[in-house]
């Protein structure tokens, strides 16, 4: 099982950032934003990883304005991106302050995710001394 895990964790290396880097994660927030013409509003970013997992995951809340197709662009866009961000729930309400603009307020929760490379290393470790037969389960 720790080998398929490793193997696993390999093949989410070939896209899964080395680094939670969160300048880049706030710019790629941004820019899609920008992109789309919607308004960013209110951002919020926490570790939501456990210790001692390989693959971690930076927990994102994002608050913004903008029409029914400026909010789906901005999923087809978040769809598109090369960092994997996993929505687990949004929010759409119409504006009370724009009534019959065709403004919506939106929220999208959701995680972006990072593999540890020493926790990785731990887990080849791990990995090989199975193989080899020294560890037993």
């Amino acid at each position: 099982e720790r080998g398929d895990r490793y193997g696993e964790l390999q093949r989410l290396a070939l896209i899964t950032p080395e680094s939670k880097n969160l300048p880049e994660i706030i710019s790629m927030i941004e820019a899609m934003f920008s992109r789309t013409g919607n308004i960013l509003g209110d951002l919020t970013i926490g570790d939501a990883s456990s210790p001692g997992e390989a693959l971690k995951r930076v927990f994102l809340e994002v608050s913004s304005k903008g029409s029914y197709n400026s909010s789906l662009n901005l999923l087809a866009d978040i769809e598109k991106n090369i960092r994997i961000f996993d929505i687990t729930s949004i929010t759409i309400a119409e504006d009370p302050r724009f009534q019959d603009t065709g403004v919506l307020n939106f929220q999208i929760r959701g995680d972006v995710y990072w593999l540890d490379q020493e926790a990785l290393v731990l887990e080849q470790s791990s990995a090989d001394r199975v193989r080899s037969g020294k560890e037993l389960n």
